[in-house]
């Protein structure tokens, strides 16, 4: 099995038993192609997958959905996951363009993971100071977590690592029970 740089659009044509103008015609070059697979399964999951997981849950129960979702995904799609993983690297070199699709694509989900929080914060069931810059370091925190998972499976627990982030997002969200927060209405509401 050869890696990204070894990999040619000859290589990749004989796969998939096209023509190397075809594929030129159709992605322009094997970064655009590769990145294609990638944006596909994610456009594809947050889509069908990850809006239909969470549905009109809130706060912390979106979370949680979105969370187990990007699970599941993760698991079916192990190889466009380590595709996505060597892509980044590559965003991180002289390709402003692959790094522009990045920023778009991990954009979106960490606006939709602020507003969950943003949700769970009004509603009392969170704590959090700055939505926007939690949204940043969960989503950077689940990635990494993929990445090591993928450069050693054998040495990661992917599941009980898993439950170990989801453990300390609640911790770090101050995650209140909802006795706590019918309570804190209650108080609220006495007190107007």
């Amino acid at each position: 099995m050869k890696g990204f740089t070894e990999t040619t659009v000859d290589d990749i044509a004989q796969d998939a038993t096209v023509s190397r103008g075809s594929l030129f015609w159709h992605f322009g070059t094997k970064e655009q192609l590769l990145w294609a697979v990638v944006e596909e399964t994610f456009v594809t999951w947050v889509q069908a997958g990850m809006v239909a997981d969470v549905g009109d849950a809130q706060g912390l129960d979106a979370l949680r959905q979105a969370l187990a979702s990007h699970r599941r995904m993760v698991r079916e799609h192990r190889d466009v996951w380590r595709l996505y993983h060597v892509l980044l690297g590559e965003a991180l070199g002289p390709r402003a363009a692959l790094a522009e699709r990045f920023l778009a694509l991990h954009g979106t989900l960490r606006g939709r993971v602020r507003a969950w929080i943003t949700q769970g914060v009004a509603s009392g069931e969170l704590s959090c100071a700055d939505p926007a810059t939690t949204s940043i370091v969960l989503t950077a925190a689940v990635s990494g977590l993929v990445g090591h998972w993928l450069l050693d499976t054998d040495a990661l627990d992917f599941d009980r690592a898993y439950d170990e982030l989801e453990r300390i997002v609640e911790a770090a969200l101050g995650v209140r029970s909802v006795t706590a927060v019918r309570l804190t209405r209650v108080r609220t509401r006495s007190r107007t």
